[in-house]
């Protein structure tokens, strides 16, 4: 449902954030560094992953330590910002914030947690803040991590509620047992959100000191300078209206396998079965998987299409996208409204590599994800052939990828010239029925310090 309390109180604070910023605007100093940061992030999607015929050579990079595949099947680039300002009293250039991208899905506490949590990219925002003083403002962006997940330890995990005959007394006359979910007693869940806290809270100090590493090699010598070029390329696409110029499905629609959920974060419906007897393909391939679907959406096996279709509405997924590359400096970031695979983000960034203005360094491209919107996930066309979580999770079918990278570069390309493309077309939102829940209700279990209340 819409929440009107919750959009409001989103964007009255965006609003007053940029306001605040650009009246207190003052002289800066800045530079980008790319670091490359292994062993806190793994591929959950490695069998989909195999299946990329080709890796774009500007970007195949080995870690110094040993890691298995599962470890090296990430995009390691951690690409920061730091930005310096004036003292009005003293003249001298201080501490303001930093932005880094990083690719690292921000699901290190387990669905059992019934707060609202910034999970890992607020563990090591507010490390860094406390570092640098109250007004100090870090962001922690996210890249290209849509099959990449922390590399958190089994036991801070929760388990799956079972599904199972309910547990009752019976005999000869008895009806047969009713099949449900079996769920996790409170002991059991109080010890595994325990255990993915501590992780959490381990996770972010170690990330913190990566990103407090890499801000203060920025402020050696002569790094910071005073002018940096800002260029911008945006455009609105009505995917509805132009699915088929996109190379699109008309109609988006997602697959069996995302009921099952992420390899490494299955849901309670994986593998289950009408009346414990007929498979629905709701696991990860497998029967997700339909060879004999001739239609847009290729091996998919849409999960109930006639429901998707037409008792849902046409209205269930995003229609719009926006789409951005920046020229900061010497760093091109392209923006997307999507979760996007190491390797799909991998090939957008070459591309966008290719067509880059000659300010930017060969190697300083970044993909920031997640950002003005959210189309669900983005799978290379082999990747989207396993129905895994991420490829039956890409709504709009094969050529998602293919899409974004050809945008993007043509966004990259229009840099180069005097007159970027800067198209903010009009959006028609659908926003559905109001749903009451905000502020959200006090939890019934008891707070913990990093959680609050």
């Amino acid at each position: 449902g819409f929440s009107p309390e919750l959009t409001e109180y989103l964007a009255q604070r965006i609003a007053d954030a940029v306001i605040d910023a650009y009246q207190n605007r003052q002289p800066a100093r800045a530079a980008w560094e790319v670091a490359r940061v292994w062993g806190y992030t793994r591929n959950r999607a490695v069998p989909a992953a195999r299946l990329n015929a080709s890796t774009p050579a500007l970007f195949v990079e080995k870690p110094s330590v040993a890691l298995d595949e599962a470890h090296t099947l990430v995009n390691p680039r951690w690409a920061m910002l730091r930005v310096d300002t004036r003292d009005s009293v003293t003249g001298s250039y201080e501490p303001a914030g930093a932005v880094s991208i990083f690719a690292i899905h921000g699901t290190g506490v387990p669905s059992g947690s019934e707060y609202y949590d910034a999970d890992i990219p607020g563990a090591v925002a507010q490390r860094v803040e406390r570092e640098y003083g109250d007004d100090f403002v870090y962001i922690f962006a996210n890249g290209t991590e849509g099959d990449v997940s922390p590399a958190w330890p089994p036991y801070a995990r929760c388990p799956v509620p079972r599904h199972a005959p309910t547990p009752r007394p019976s005999g000869p006359r008895t009806p047969h047992r009713r099949v449900d979910f079996a769920e996790l007693d409170e002991t059991q869940l109080t010890a595994c959100l325990q255990e993915a806290e501590k992780y959490v809270d381990g996770l972010g100090r170690t990330l913190a000191d990566t990103a407090k590493a890499i801000f203060e090699r920025l402020g050696e010598g002569d790094r910071l300078k005073g002018s940096l070029d800002v260029q911008r390329a945006f455009n609105t696409l009505d995917l509805g209206a132009r699915s088929t110029q996109l190379g699109l499905c008309e109609r988006p629609m997602v697959g069996t396998a995302t009921a099952a959920g992420g390899v490494d974060g299955l849901t309670r419906h994986n593998r289950w079965r009408l009346f414990g007897l007929w498979s629905l393909g709701i696991e990860a391939g497998g029967a997700a998987i339909d060879s004999s679907n001739a239609g847009c959406h290729g091996p998919k096996r849409v999960m109930a299409p006639i429901f998707q279709s037409r008792l849902v509405g046409p209205h269930q997924y995003p229609s719009f996208v926006q789409l951005a590359a920046l020229r900061i400096g010497d760093m091109l970031v392209g923006v997307v409204p999507a979760e996007v695979t190491t390797m799909a983000g991998l090939r957008i960034m070459r591309a966008m590599q290719t067509e880059r203005p000659m300010h930017v360094a060969e190697d300083h491209v970044a993909i920031m994800g997640i950002a003005n919107g959210h189309i669900q996930y983005v799978t290379t066309r082999e990747e989207y052939g396993a129905q895994l979580y991420e490829g039956s999770s890409n709504v709009y079918g094969p050529g998602t990828a293919e899409m974004l990278r050809d945008q993007l570069m043509s966004l990259t390309r229009s840099l180069k010239g005097n007159d970027p493309i800067v198209v903010v077309g009009p959006i028609t939102v659908k926003p559905g029925p109001p749903l009451v829940g905000w502020p959200p209700k006090q939890s019934s279990r008891a707070c913990s310090d990093r959680s609050g209340c």
